[in-house]
C-alpha cells in the first residue's frame, strides 16, 4: 500500500550506457507530428499575444473600427505588420536561447534533439523542451548545456532591450508600439512580488 504521508527517500536508477539508448529515443510519430503542431500553436499564440497588446491601448479599438468603416484596410494591415514584428521578436529570443543550448552541447559533445516549442496564452511562447540524446559525461557538462541557453537568451534580450530603447527613445517612433500594462508583468511568476 502506498501512503502519501510517508517520508520519501530519493531513488537512483543505474542503467548501463549500452542499454540507455532506448531512454533517449524519440518515437518517429512524435517527431513527425508533435513538434510541427507545437510550432504552429506557438506561432498562433505569439501573434495573438502581439495583437492583444495593441488592443489593450486606450482608444485603439475605436481607431481600428473607424479605419474599417472608411473602407481602408491599410490600418489593419499595419497592425498585423507591427504585431508580426513583436511575434518574430519573441521567436528570435527563443531561437537565441535554443542556439545557446546547441552551443553548450557542441562544447561538451553532448547530443541533443530538436527543441519542441511550448505555446503560452499569456506571453505567446512559454519556451521549449530540448531533449537529451546522449548522457553528458559529467555534471559540469550537464550544467554547461543547461545554463548556456538562458545565458544566450539573456544576452539576446539585453541586446533587444538596448535596441528598443535606442529606436523608440526620441520622437514619435515609440507611439507605434503598444504600452504593456503593468498588470501583465505583475501576473508573471518571475516578476510578481
Amino acid at each position: 500500500d502506498w501512503d502519501p504521508d510517508a517520508p520519501r527517500e530519493p531513488v537512483v536508477l543505474a542503467v548501463p550506457r549500452s542499454e540507455s539508448d532506448a531512454l533517449f529515443a524519440t518515437p518517429p510519430l512524435q517527431q513527425a507530428l508533435v513538434a510541427p503542431a507545437a510550432a504552429l500553436a506557438c506561432a498562433v499564440s505569439a501573434l495573438s499575444f502581439a495583437l492583444s497588446a495593441f488592443l489593450l491601448e486606450p482608444g485603439f479599438a475605436e481607431e481600428l473600427a473607424k479605419a474599417g468603416q472608411e473602407g481602408g484596410s491599410e490600418g489593419a494591415r499595419a497592425l498585423v505588420d507591427r504585431a508580426t514584428a513583436i511575434a518574430l521578436g519573441l521567436a528570435g529570443l527563443q531561437f537565441a536561447h535554443d542556439l545557446g543550448h546547441v552551443g553548450g552541447a557542441l562544447k561538451t559533445r553532448t547530443k541533443i534533439g530538436l527543441p519542441v516549442l511550448v505555446p503560452s496564452l499569456q506571453t505567446g511562447l512559454f519556451g521549449s523542451i530540448t531533449p537529451l540524446r546522449s548522457h553528458p559525461r559529467s555534471r559540469n557538462d550537464l550544467f554547461d548545456v543547461a545554463a548556456s541557453g538562458p545565458l544566450a537568451g539573456a544576452l539576446a534580450s539585453l541586446a533587444a532591450l538596448a535596441y528598443g530603447c535606442a529606436a523608440t527613445g526620441a520622437g514619435a517612433a515609440g507611439a507605434q508600439w503598444p504600452m504593456v500594462p503593468t498588470a501583465l508583468l505583475k501576473s508573471s511568476s518571475l516578476v510578481a512580488t
